[in-house]
């Protein structure tokens, strides 16, 4: 059987252990290194320019290729996910 916790159970297993949560906003674009991601790559694809959808998403799969993991690891920095 399974058994799920809920939120205010959830709360006081974090607290008995020394932790507390931290709350944030239901959506905060600051606080997501996904959007970072995404505009990087926008840029890239304009840059490519592509004239045609199929031509386009080969530039997405090339622009993904050419991302590189350090920029990933600042962004994560940048939005205070450590």
């Amino acid at each position: 059987m399974l058994t799920f916790i809920n939120g205010q159970n959830f709360k006081d297993v974090v607290e008995q252990t020394g932790h507390s949560l931290l709350y944030l906003p239901p959506y905060s674009p600051d606080f997501n290194p996904i959007e970072l991601a995404w505009s990087w790559l926008k840029t890239k694809v304009r840059e490519l320019a592509p004239r045609t959808d199929e031509q386009r998403r080969k530039d997405i799969r090339h622009a993904q290729s050419l991302l590189p993991p350090q920029n990933a690891l600042a962004w994560f920095r940048k939005c205070g996910v450590h």
